[in-house]
């Protein structure tokens, strides 16, 4: 059966920090369906918090067992809605950020293939959504780099451009599918929709071991990149790849 607007959040521990996403999500203005992919949480409040949510049979975790990668994470949650004819798009949520309650609409209403709003970083003091300030109507195009953390999706591109390539495990994967998006000839950026970002939430809370495994295979991702591309990302060699 088609799903109503699904939502995808990729998790691995962060209580707090997921569930104001996840609150954030439940308060958008059209119907959401929400699966949560759980990388292999330690932290139990999360566990069990994520195992109990199922409302009304809407919303489901999926959990993983282990930190398979945000890439990994992204194809199982986004194959299981395009791959199967489910849905027409999706929108892809870190768990470290809180939406507006019409972001989801107004990026489905630019009629974009891909699509993201704009990090501003984390609040300073209550919402600007709290306080009765309409998001930027006018939604105007800022720039052609979206912003992976809070994007939308559809099957078309999918369909077109493919899974994002797990070799690149935790980073590089999003730079390296803005260009094959490119070479297919879709347009990707972001509009003046803004969205709060508790930036690196994940890392910030890891401990010591695991901040140090994902500085190691942050290393391998870029290399990985490289190797693939010929370049660095953000050097003037990668500018080109957009030529």
């Amino acid at each position: 059966m088609p799903q109503v607007n699904p939502v995808i959040i990729p998790t691995h521990n962060c209580y707090e920090l997921t569930v104001r996403c996840i609150d954030s999500v439940l308060a958008q203005d059209i119907p959401v369906s929400l699966l949560v992919i759980d990388n292999g949480s330690t932290d139990e409040r999360l566990r069990a918090y994520l195992a109990a949510f199922n409302v009304e049979g809407k919303h489901e975790t999926l959990f993983l067992g282990r930190n398979a990668g945000v890439s990994k994470a992204w194809n199982i949650a986004l194959a299981s809605f395009f791959n199967t004819g489910a849905a027409e798009h999706a929108l892809v949520l870190n768990n470290d950020l809180e939406i507006p309650p019409q972001y989801y609409r107004l990026l489905l209403e630019t009629g974009e293939q891909f699509i993201s709003g704009v990090n501003v970083g984390t609040p300073n003091g209550s919402r600007y959504w709290d306080k009765g300030v309409v998001p930027n109507p006018e939604r105007k195009y800022m720039r052609p780099n979206p912003d992976f953390s809070a994007f939308l999706m559809t099957k078309l591109c999918w369909d077109k451009v493919g899974s994002f390539d797990e070799n690149m495990v935790f980073y590089a994967q999003d730079c390296d599918y803005h260009v094959r998006m490119n070479r297919e000839g879709i347009w990707a950026g972001c509009i003046n929709l803004e969205y709060y970002h508790y930036a690196s939430g994940t890392l910030k809370q890891a401990t010591d071991e695991e901040k140090k495994q994902i500085a190691e295979q942050a290393d391998l991702d870029r290399d990985e990149f490289t190797k693939k591309y010929g370049c660095r990302i953000g050097t003037p060699n990668y500018d080109k790849l957009f030529g």
